[in-house]
């Protein structure tokens, strides 16, 4: 569980690693509702292997609101049964960056913003989790597509 909101975490907070290729075009905006396509691990080499979302996750949504505002509908199985657990918080753009601070959850450290895809997540710092057999660091993260 704890995973899972680190990767929802990620995903609201973008860092120095967030682009927004678009921002210029203004063909694609931020606001508006967000559903999650992919979990996913990955390596510094760009190998990425895909987690995978069963029924319930496939739920899984976030709303960022033109007043700064952000909500995360996550569904998870609890007791054979999909339930819904909403969590607010805000966003805020810093240049290029998009920051996401979500109520009792870490923040991410990875973020990207690039046509109508949105990844969020964050870089591990367990020197015991290595990528492709080298010291690459790996970083896991969900993505989401503008609805």
């Amino acid at each position: 569980m704890k995973l899972f909101y680190r990767l929802l975490i990620i995903f609201i907070i973008f860092s120095s690693c967030a682009s927004d290729d678009n921002s210029n075009s203004g063909s694609v905006s931020i606001i508006g509702d967000w559903k999650i396509t992919k979990k996913a691990y990955s390596c510094s080499s760009k190998t990425i292997q895909d987690l995978g979302l069963n029924q319930c996750e496939k739920k899984i949504t976030i709303s960022i609101l033109e007043n700064g505002n952000i909500i995360l509908n996550d569904f998870r199985f609890y007791n054979n049964d999909c339930v819904l657990k909403s969590t607010k918080g805000n966003w805020k753009l810093n240049n290029n960056e998009l920051v996401i601070t979500l109520e009792n959850a870490d923040d991410f450290t990875f973020t990207e913003f690039k046509n109508n895809i949105l990844k969020i997540g964050y870089y591990s710092t367990d020197p015991t989790k290595i990528c492709d057999d080298t010291s690459q660091v790996s970083y896991s993260y969900v993505e989401f597509v503008k609805l």
